[in-house]
């Protein structure tokens, strides 16, 4: 009793302090001391669980609390001897990386800080002291992954699965056996299971005259993968349609599924699109990690000036805010994380997506079913008889979502939507050439945000390096005043020099200055120039500071900045 009065005090400073750490709203914790109460969980977990915090803005406050340290284990240095003390077994369980052993004492990364039952189980175990820091359960994860298996061995498991499924073919159906080890759907497995441990978002199968090419791609460059051999397509293809859904005995018409796995006690959700082509069906798969797709607002890398001006968007009564870019540059993650802000028992939030990514606790989500006739324009006026306070409309594609939209912001709503266009104020344009009457835009349009997701440089192997002074003057950049660095290339980022992704942004407020420009259907370019003159910092500028601070290179600035 007493050790639960103790966890229980506790909880309420842990509360307390993400509280004044802004890591979370009032509403937000009183929603988790409600559910804790019914629950009798860890306050952290609620948290994380509602959707509220992320596991490493958890596990930066519980270290806050114990008073440990919290490490990165992308770039701490791991020594070999302390894999040989604890198990793999042993590590997936407790959710611990052991770090160093230096005079007898042991220093274990720990995703629960509170497991004081597994710090003395390691004590007694192995006769050392421990000394505990603090990092994230999924990294945790990443890292036991990293460090306790060889990096070719999944590709190997791969290889034997093939080899196997190709000698029993025409002996019996690989799928017939029904079991977990018939080696199609063990191949299956571990073809899911490569992508998302080398951090993957799609996986291409992809059917040729003499073989079939999988190739996975990692932070938005496509990789090549394990080639299989043709005669075992219609077995993987049958086996990823019944996991996904879909009907195996249609091969001449493209179908959609969605399958849900566990990864290393992660859940996955994939969705599969399947599609008929000359030497049989393309696959792709797009995986979505949830732990990725629902970030802190301070977490997505908007610089300050940024960061307060989104937050002040978000806290309008009513208007329409705006994020464009085109697929894969990270818009759904900027908008679940925006209404995660604003998730609170005060406010009815309602959502229409093609389809659902991320369930999120107290929002009322919906899905996209042309068939039936819900489509975005639909599902939006159907919306303006419940009583919302915000909407999030997946993408505004047509004219009558558009009006619905300008219409649904001028009404006392807030509204999010997703537009497809190349910079911010291209998206006023836009919406004029899809029927939009300029003076209804102008009074109901508050802020319009572009992104783009760049390469990060990984931590491992990055190190100084000098670029082309002519590749420095497309950024506005000078090769004497700050120092510039590349990735040499390593194991950890598969000796590509980049490792994970994050945005760069450009956002567009819609001042009084910029309402006139629109009444006269101003170009862009004529917008963008008033808005710069206003402090708006281009996409070009954020990637340019994005290099200054040392975060990625100047040929991946260009990249995504082009210029024409």
């Amino acid at each position: 009793m007493p050790l639960k009065t103790e966890a229980i005090n506790k909880k309420a400073f842990l509360g307390e302090q993400l509280l004044a750490a802004g890591a979370i709203s009032a509403q937000q914790l009183a929603i988790a001391l409600q559910q804790q109460s019914r629950t009798g969980e860890l306050l952290g977990e609620v948290l994380h669980k509602l959707g509220f915090l992320s596991s490493h803005d958890l596990s930066l406050a519980l270290a806050n609390q114990f008073g440990t340290e919290h490490v990165d284990l992308e770039t701490l240095e791991i020594s070999p001897e302390c894999l040989s003390i604890i198990t793999e077994e042993y590590a997936r369980e407790r959710k611990i990386v052991p770090a160093s052993l230096v005079s007898g004492v042991l220093t274990v990364v720990m995703a629960n800080m509170y497991d004081v039952l597994t710090i003395s189980e390691i004590e007694s175990r192995f006769n050392v002291t421990v000394h505990a820091v603090s990092s994230s359960h999924e990294a945790i994860l990443k890292a036991i992954v990293r460090l306790y298996e060889h990096p070719s061995s999944i590709e190997e498991s791969i290889e034997e699965c093939v080899g196997i499924a190709s000698a029993e073919l025409n002996e019996s159906d690989p799928l017939s056996k029904g079991t977990e080890e018939a080696p199609i759907i063990r191949l299956v497995d571990l073809l899911l299971t490569n992508c998302v441990r080398k951090e993957a978002t799609d996986l291409h199968i992809e059917p040729e005259q003499q073989l079939v090419r999988t190739r996975y791609r990692v932070d938005g460059i496509l990789h090549l993968g394990n080639a299989l051999p043709r005669k075992i397509l219609p077995s993987v293809v049958a086996r990823l349609k019944i996991m996904a859904g879909a009907n195996i005995a249609e091969s001449r018409l493209p179908q959609d599924g969605r399958i849900t796995f566990n990864v290393d006690k992660r859940p996955i959700d994939v969705r599969a699109s399947f599609f008929p082509t000359l030497f049989g069906e393309n696959v792709v798969l797009r995986f979505l990690d949830k732990s990725k797709l629902l970030q802190g607002l301070h977490q997505l890398g908007f610089s300050e000036q940024n960061f307060v001006t989104f937050k002040e968007a978000l806290g309008r009564p009513y208007g329409m805010i705006l994020v464009t870019g085109p697929t894969g540059s990270g818009k759904t993650t900027t908008l679940y994380s925006a209404l995660n802000f604003m998730n609170s028992l005060e406010k009815n939030i309602m959502t229409i997506e093609d389809p659902v990514e991320y369930e999120i606790p107290l929002i009322r989500q919906s899905q996209v079913n042309t068939k039936a006739g819900l489509t975005f324009a639909a599902g939006l006026r159907a919306f303006l008889r419940q009583d919302p306070d915000v909407i999030l409309v997946g993408e505004i594609r047509d004219q009558e979502t558009a009006e619905m939209a300008t219409r649904a912001a001028l009404t006392g709503h807030l509204l999010l939507a997703t537009l497809h266009t190349n910079n911010a104020a291209g998206a006023i344009p836009r919406l004029i050439e899809m029927g939009q009457s300029p003076h209804i835009l102008a009074s109901s349009l508050i802020l319009v945000v572009a992104q783009r997701l760049y390469r990060k440089l990984c931590a491992r192997c990055k190190e100084p390096h000098s670029p082309d002074d002519w590749q420095l003057e497309k950024l506005g950049l000078s090769s004497s005043s700050h120092v510039y660095f590349r990735g040499r290339g390593c194991e950890a980022c598969n000796h590509t020099g980049y490792r994970g992704r994050a945005a760069i942004y450009e956002l567009l407020r819609v001042t009084q200055q910029i309402q006139p420009l629109i009444l006269d259907r101003a170009s862009h370019r004529q917008i963008e120039q008033v808005a710069e003159e206003q402090g708006l910092k281009t996409l070009r500028a954020d990637a340019a500071q994005k290099v200054i601070d040392g975060l990625t290179t100047v040929e991946e600035a260009q990249r995504l900045t082009f210029e024409g």
